[in-house]
């Protein structure tokens, strides 16, 4: 029996026997379902708020659902295309604000008076946090990240968040188009 390999399949033959070992670790588990009548399950958006959600199915046929907590992580992929309706509580009045995400980053208009500001400097940490920032007039000086917006929840159709220069808490809800 003539057995040939190739290049490629033996390079890979001697790398996995001269890999280190790596110690994996694992976290502890945690209950998702309480429920043992279990045929089989998925995960899957349910509500289209970036979570994976758990469905399965009975062994009764029934099909059945549980939401998930926030742990998934947002990105601006997300909000690209969207806009937003954003009141941002400030002493005793509220200022209404159009947030538009594209994929490059976005703008923010002020809709008493119809001046918009580019949205720059955006950012997501490991944990996911969003922020993302504007250009806000000072004077003769104009700096390039001053109005800081960090967004603290993001739920289907409504963000919420602080703005980090004022300190004022907003909301924000989907427009549909």
């Amino acid at each position: 029996m003539n057995t040939k390999f190739s290049a490629l399949t033996l390079a890979t033959l001697i790398l996995a026997f001269t890999s280190k070992a790596v110690e994996v670790e694992y976290q502890d588990t945690k209950v998702l379902l309480e429920d043992g009548d279990i045929k089989s399950f998925q995960f899957i958006d349910m509500n289209s708020d970036n979570r994976p959600d758990i469905v399965w199915l009975t062994n009764g046929g029934e099909v059945k659902y549980k939401l998930q907590d926030n742990n998934a992580l947002v990105n601006f992929d997300s909000l690209a295309g969207t806009s937003w309706l954003l009141l941002e509580d400030h002493e005793s009045e509220t200022k209404r604000k159009k947030l538009e995400f594209t994929t490059e980053a976005g703008l923010i208009t002020i809709l008493s008076s119809g001046k918009f500001y580019p949205i720059n400097n955006k950012s997501v940490t490991e944990s996911g946090v969003i922020t993302f920032c504007t250009d806000l007039p000072d004077g003769m000086n104009y700096s390039g990240c001053k109005r800081i917006y960090k967004i603290t929840e993001k739920l289907p159709n409504m963000l919420k968040g602080i703005d980090l220069y004022s300190g004022d808490t907003w909301t924000a809800t989907k427009l549909i188009r």
